[in-house]
């Protein structure tokens, strides 16, 4: 094995370059526009919950390993503290069984704890980083699924058979009776879950303090559930230096009851409508209903969107609306993992923690979308 030549040391200012190069050589899938100074200093610097905690490795000057521990809000048992998502972890496969993924992790993640940030999250997609994420003691709690509504069969069977004519017919088929079967189930809907109410959606340019007051409300339904204040949706979705991000909001009676927020994405080759956050008063049940379906009508216009997506935890009604409203549940998932960064949080219940069913995510949790 190679000698150890590299030291763990807190980021310092000057570090960007360094670790935009790492960037680039590891997450080669990643969009260019990702590692760029605008980019890094919106996520890492201009959070409205802190910025983010940062640990390199520094082998004499070049930036070789980096953990980054971004504080995010969240509400635990009814109160305020701090938690955070844990992003771009990378190690420069020259230095690979030197164990600094490891080192890397335990040395951000006690930082982090000593800082008052109990707990972190994330989200890994590559199956080779999840090893050393448990050897720091990550815990895997449990997999987010991810929700499909297909809005068009043929270029989905076009990828997969690679035959234009085979996949039209089979498509158009398909098409057809996707369609039959979701107009009879509308219908069995309509009779079993009717809407109570009159709900007014609008396209929003600004998040006001009614949004604050939606989340005070609204956070009260779960047990862990981040912070939605107007500060951070501003940041997360109109600040944002490259995504695209529409805003529904419902309204009745002029009073705000919940809003949705879209996009849309390339995800497996697949130009899709993405429903990245969707929160609501549980006050006015049936407002996301009307959220949902406007969503849908809203992509239903792009006839180059094959499928609609989202992704958001289980075991609660957000999800079962999804499903009333024709949304399946696809093979692909996201894996959540948690780690307690501090001791103070066992005094607020720690199985708390690790129980699905405490938990409300949406793909606007994650920093990918």
């Amino acid at each position: 094995m190679k000698p150890i030549k590299w030291k763990l040391r807190p980021y310092a200012c000057g570090d960007e370059s360094g670790i935009y190069d790492l960037a680039k050589r590891v997450f080669t899938e990643q969009p260019s526009d990702r590692f760029s100074k605008e980019y890094w200093e919106w996520e890492f610097s201009k959070n409205p919950d802190g910025a983010a905690n940062i640990w390199v490795a520094d082998d004499h000057h070049d930036i070789v390993g980096h953990y980054a521990v971004i504080p995010r809000l969240w509400k635990v048992e009814g109160v305020i503290r701090m938690g955070s998502i844990v992003v771009d972890v990378m190690t420069d496969d020259r230095y690979r069984f030197q164990g600094m993924f490891a080192a890397l992790g335990k040395t951000s993640l006690d930082d982090s704890g000593s800082k008052g940030i109990l707990f972190s999250y994330g989200f890994p997609i590559r199956k080779e980083v999840m090893p050393g994420h448990l050897k720091v003691g990550w815990k895997h709690i449990f997999d987010l699924p991810i929700l499909v509504y297909p809005e068009n069969f043929t270029p989905i069977f076009q990828f997969y058979l690679k035959n234009k004519v085979v996949s039209s017919i089979i498509g158009f088929a398909t098409n057809s009776i996707w369609r039959g079967f979701n107009y009879i189930k509308k219908g069995f809907n309509g009779v079993f879950h009717q809407q109570k109410g009159k709900y007014t959606i609008r396209s929003i340019t600004e998040f006001t303090s009614d949004f604050d007051q939606l989340w005070e409300r609204s956070s009260k339904e779960f047990q862990l559930v981040a912070s939605r204040t107007k500060e951070y949706l501003k940041w997360r979705y109109f600040d944002h230096p490259y995504h695209q991000y529409q805003t529904l909001a419902s309204y009745h009676n002029d009073k705000l009851v919940g809003y949705v927020v879209l996009c849309e994405e390339m995800i497996l080759g697949f130009e899709c409508g993405v429903i990245v956050d969707i929160f609501g008063n549980p006050e006015y049940s049936d407002a996301l209903d009307s959220l949902i379906n406007f969503a849908k009508n809203q992509f239903k216009k792009h006839k180059n969107i094959s499928m609609i997506v989202t992704m958001i935890s289980k075991s609660n009604r957000y999800f079962d609306k999804l499903k009333q409203q024709g949304f399946i549940v696809s093979p692909k998932c996201f894996w959540f993992i948690t780690h307690t960064n501090s001791d103070s949080l066992v005094a607020l219940n720690i199985k708390r923690l690790y129980n699905h069913k405490n938990w409300f995510l949406t793909w606007g949790d994650t920093d990918t979308i």
